[in-house]
């Protein structure tokens, strides 16, 4: 950690993972799959209860993911099938240990690691 003029700059890391709006997790019964929940939200919920630091997500207008088809959202709705970005930030080790225990709800998925400065202002 450094301190240059009251910033403290902490190197920490961000997962950007890209699902499509109408994902939804992953359920075993009937009845779970027809009430289950959007992916994004699981997502951030398990963040959450992981004590990730941050957690977000965010809508595109147009976009894709995961080789799919391009799609785009027009005045008259929107497309459940574009694409949503949730962005985790902590520490590296507790980004690839929520990966490892989160496999369920993000195999398959595209997910993208950046390292980054984490400021707080002092």
């Amino acid at each position: 950690m450094n301190n240059t003029n009251n910033i403290l700059v902490k190197e920490m890391g961000k997962l950007s993972i890209y699902i499509t709006q109408s994902e939804k997790a992953a359920e075993s019964s009937l009845l779970k799959k027809i009430k289950a929940k959007p992916l994004y939200r699981e997502i951030i919920r398990a963040a959450k209860e992981d004590k990730i630091m941050a957690a977000s997500a965010f809508n595109t207008h147009y976009g894709y993911s995961n080789h799919e088809k391009v799609q785009s959202k027009f005045a008259e709705g929107l497309d459940r099938h574009l694409a949503l970005c949730i962005e985790l930030i902590d520490s590296k080790s507790k980004l690839e240990a929520f990966c490892k225990s989160h496999v369920r709800l993000l195999a398959g998925k595209s997910i993208v690691f950046k390292p980054v400065e984490y400021w707080e202002i002092v």
